[in-house]
């Protein structure tokens, strides 16, 4: 009887495979649940980068006279605007509690900045915005400051295409081919689409984001 008993337990080489096969679908199908929430986990955190840099950006506003950084390190050829010789992640730093020459530890990173960023930046600053006035511009709402960003210099953005500086950064789609962006009243939102192809012109109007582009 004790014998019989022991046989009944064991399995066959065949309800093993089942047992095998049924979890090798479940893992199937619950992986790509499990990499989307991921993702969603890394673009909350890059949206909550964006509001910190907002944030700061508020910041640098009141100990400036309302003066926007620089996106890059100078620029002779807006003397008018110049406070600083200083790009905008040097003189963020010290408002992340960083000295300058820690910016790289300072300046928020994005989880899924896999793009190979030869400056160590996520995130660049509108090229035509540097060193103005936020109230000079219209349309603050729908109008970009800083987004995801790729390419070398990324530091500073350009609307793709543009002929006469070509070495700075564009926005990159890596969220889910979506870019998150800091709009010019500090509100983070997103676009799907690459700056500038819907504008012929080389100004600030290539980062203003059309309604149905978000």
């Amino acid at each position: 009887m004790k014998n019989n008993l022991c046989r009944r337990r064991k399995f066959t080489l065949i309800e093993l495979l089942v047992v095998i096969a049924i979890i090798a679908i479940l893992a199937a199908m619950l992986l790509p649940a499990l990499n989307q929430a991921r993702e969603k986990a890394k673009t909350a955190q890059c949206v909550n980068n964006m509001k910190q840099l907002g944030m700061m950006t508020v910041f640098y506003l009141e100990d400036n006279n309302g003066y926007l950084p620089g996106n890059r390190s100078s620029d002779s050829s807006n003397p008018h605007y110049v406070k600083n010789n200083d790009g905008w992640w040097l003189v963020y730093a010290p408002y992340f509690s960083r000295l300058k020459n820690q910016w790289y530890t300072g300046i928020p990173r994005c989880p899924t900045d896999k793009d190979g960023n030869t400056s160590g930046l996520s995130y660049g600053a509108n090229y035509y915005m540097h060193y103005g006035k936020p109230d000079q511009w219209n349309r603050p709402s729908s109008r970009v400051y800083m987004a995801d960003s790729k390419q070398a210099n990324n530091y500073s953005l350009n609307p793709c295409g543009n002929p006469v500086v070509t070495n700075k950064g564009i926005n990159s789609l890596r969220h889910s081919n979506t870019s998150n962006v800091l709009l010019l009243d500090m509100h983070v939102a997103s676009t799907r689409n690459l700056f500038g192809p819907w504008s012929n012109s080389l100004t600030a109007e290539g980062f203003t984001l059309h309604p149905t582009l978000y």
